[in-house]
């Protein structure tokens, strides 16, 4: 949890150099440009936020996990769209940067990869979903 806060804290600094920019994408942009250099950031033992994009359509939040200590089918069986809806929600409550990916018109993506395997599985919030 205090891996997810500190996660949560570095978005918003990010965010304050972002909000120089005066148009949504170059906001976006900032963001996750200041974000990227802080990562990879933990979120528990061998499970870790690697990096942030955007491809056009959604910011991915791409994430890594050794799937010798995790399972990778009982995560994504776990997971579901309303309880990620609830965990963004919880995570980003009262930062700005849910403004920022709204603002710019883009959705949320999770993108889990299992390493060594390879396999992985993602989870899309379309725009208006969080």
């Amino acid at each position: 949890m205090k891996a997810l806060r500190n996660f949560t804290l570095l978005i918003v600094a990010a965010l304050c150099i972002g909000m120089m920019s005066s148009c949504a994408e170059n906001k976006l942009q900032k963001v996750i440009e200041e974000t990227n250099k802080a990562m990879p950031i933990n979120v528990a033992r061998n499970f870790k936020v690697v990096n942030m994009e955007d491809d056009g359509q959604y910011v991915v939040i791409n994430y890594e996990l050794n799937d010798q200590i995790y399972d990778l089918s009982q995560i994504k069986e776990n997971t579901n769209k309303e309880a990620m809806q609830q965990q963004v929600q919880q995570m980003f409550a009262g930062n700005p940067f849910i403004d920022v990916i709204k603002e710019s018109g883009r959705g949320l993506k999770f993108n889990y990869k299992a390493v060594p395997s390879g396999e992985s599985f993602e989870l899309t919030l379309e725009e208006g979903e969080f």
